[in-house]
């Protein structure tokens, strides 16, 4: 059953009108099964991963019988070799299946714990920073903002005291919060290209060369990017781990400028740690496959006990030996190819960790706040509290933000 949010309105005629709430709308599911999962073959199925082994075993089974009833009867092995077989090939496959499956429930952790982290920081700096001016704001030439300045006199009233929520910031530090936002935006496209090998903006999946020789970066977080931003993937550096300095630098200017506190400052760069933590666990799990002296056993031993199969229960079943190994072949090898799926979760096959409805969802959230940051006012109210001329809704109908 669909876990998507959904807002019912029930007509006369007991039809349901649904519309799809934007929270989680990218990740969650949108429909209905139409069919049950044990009559499904195909898409989110591993039949094609395990149709030529089955295939193959089949044969070897076939030939068996036939050589069993019309060429020797002594083509046979004793029943008794299939327990003892049975039981080494079993705990193998648990193993194997389990340990697959926790690569798989930890890359899901460490993404959430990537996404967990971007939406601490952001929820810090959009409170913590003071509101930017309305477009008709006439700003005070008695005091001016830098983002290299330690001084806080920019938002001391006449009476000395601090009154920032009443003093907007500078169109510069504006753009330069919203610049940093968007670069842990980013972060979670370039985590996203660096886990499927699209190392770094170069060499990501829709990547053109330009006439001048240059690289055309997608479209899909090129707006994201700082102006003038280069790289240095050829070096060794990936873009995560050199975006996170931006982010680094945007706290220490507003420590500077006395926004953020030793406390707030020391938990927006505990959260930047989390951020770059989880990246590294991660690429972990990415980097560091299954020892293959395992797998090459694993895989020996399978062959080896379907292969036994036919030849200890041709001589009592016959011709239903090809069939009866073909389902002990067919969900053998579908364990196995399940396990070896979640070897790598960072793929795009439906199997996989769905990290493009998660980043689409979680840029959403950020993008939804940014505006509400944007469009607040000077009350000091909060973002979701704004003093405007009209109500302010946060929408999820916010394009992408230029």
């Amino acid at each position: 059953m669909s876990r998507t949010p959904l807002f019912l309105n029930f007509t006369g005629d007991s039809s349901r009108n649904r519309q799809m709430s934007w929270l989680l709308a990218s990740s969650s599911r949108r429909k209905e099964r139409r069919w049950p999962l044990v009559l499904r073959f195909w898409k989110g199925s591993i039949h094609s991963e395990v149709i030529w082994p089955v295939t193959i075993l089949s044969a070897i089974s076939a030939i068996v019988v036939y050589l069993n009833q019309h060429i020797s009867s002594d083509v046979t092995l004793p029943t008794s070799i299939v327990p003892s077989l049975s039981i080494v090939v079993g705990l193998e496959l648990v193993f194997r299946n389990q340990t697959a499956y926790a690569r798989f429930w930890s890359g899901r952790s460490h993404f959430a714990t990537l996404t967990t982290s971007i939406r601490c920081l952001t929820r810090h700096l959009l409170v913590l920073v003071p509101a930017p001016a309305p477009p008709d704001h006439q700003y005070d030439s008695s005091f001016t903002q830098n983002e290299g300045s330690t001084d806080s006199s920019a938002y001391k009233d006449f009476d000395g005291g601090i009154d920032v929520a009443q003093q907007p910031i500078s169109k510069a530090l504006e753009a330069k919060t919203i610049e940093t936002v968007k670069i842990m935006i980013a972060m979670l496209y370039t985590v996203k290209n660096h886990l499927r090998a699209d190392w770094g903006v170069e060499l990501s999946s829709g990547t053109m060369m330009t006439e001048e020789g240059d690289f055309s970066w997608p479209a899909e977080y090129k707006d994201l990017l700082p102006q003038g931003f280069k790289g240095h993937e050829h070096m060794g550096l990936g873009l995560t781990l050199q975006l996170s300095t931006y982010v680094e630098k945007f706290v220490n200017t507003g420590c500077n400028l006395n926004w953020f506190n030793n406390s707030a400052s020391a938990q927006m760069l505990a959260k930047l740690n989390e951020l770059v933590a989880a990246y590294g666990n991660m690429e972990v799990i990415r980097l560091a496959p299954t020892p293959v002296a395992h797998l090459i056993h694993s895989k020996q031993s399978l062959g080896l006990f379907c292969c036994i199969l036919p030849f200890a229960m041709a001589a009592e079943i016959g011709w239903w030996t090809v069939p009866l190994v073909a389902f002990v072949a067919f969900a053998l090898y579908g364990i196995e190819g399940i396990a070896q799926w979640h070897e790598d979760p960072f793929g795009t096959d439906k199997i996989d960790i769905n990290m493009d409805d998660l980043v689409e969802d979680a840029r959403r959230e950020i993008e939804v706040m940014l505006e509400a940051w944007k469009t607040q006012g000077l009350s000091g109210n909060g973002i979701f509290t704004p003093k405007l001329s009209t109500p302010f809704t946060p929408r999820a109908e916010y394009g992408t933000l230029g």
